[in-house]
């Protein structure tokens, strides 16, 4: 192409062969800091630790009667 016209830009990144499609990335603990009484379920009964943070999601099974697999806290974004 000449120079000064738009090119294509390939924003693929590659994923090792190790890690599915899917991965999600690795929620950090600060985010799984949410009071018991908004946690959004993430899970199912009987899910284990390994397959909600599978899920990129929060394990918490020290409270009862609430969501232990749940959504994580939300990185807030600075908007202009």
């Amino acid at each position: 192409m000449p120079v000064g016209e738009d090119q294509p830009i390939d924003a693929t990144l590659p994923v090792g062969e190790d890690q599915p499609m899917d991965a999600t990335l690795p929620v950090a603990p600060s985010q799984c800091m949410v009071p018991a009484n908004v946690r959004v379920d993430c899970g199912y009964p009987s899910v284990t630790k390994e397959e909600c943070n599978n899920r990129g999601c929060c394990f918490d099974s020290s409270i009862r009667n609430v969501p232990w697999c749940f959504k994580p806290l939300q990185e807030a974004e600075c908007t202009f």
